[in-house]
């Protein structure tokens, strides 16, 4: 598949790794967190059923697993 949706959803995932850090460190709720990735996962499916299998379901998951993976290893100290 093309395009940048998979960079977009790597750009997600970084985000995202850096705001689960911040919450874990200072003890806040990781509920937002959590809601956050289950809306990108029902959207994903939402538009894979949409476009009849047509969305590059595993560039998005690859991204945002590159991306998270990456952004807990840039948040180390």
């Amino acid at each position: 598949m093309m395009g940048a949706s998979g960079a977009v959803f790597g750009l997600i995932g970084v985000r995202q790794a850096a705001d689960y850090r911040k919450r874990r460190r200072s003890g806040r709720p990781l509920q937002p967190l959590s809601m956050a990735i289950l809306g990108l996962v029902a959207a994903n499916i939402a538009l894979f059923v949409i476009f009849s299998g047509g969305l590059a379901w595993e560039a998005h998951l690859g991204g945002w697993l590159a991306g998270w993976l990456a952004g807990q290893s840039f948040a180390r100290h």
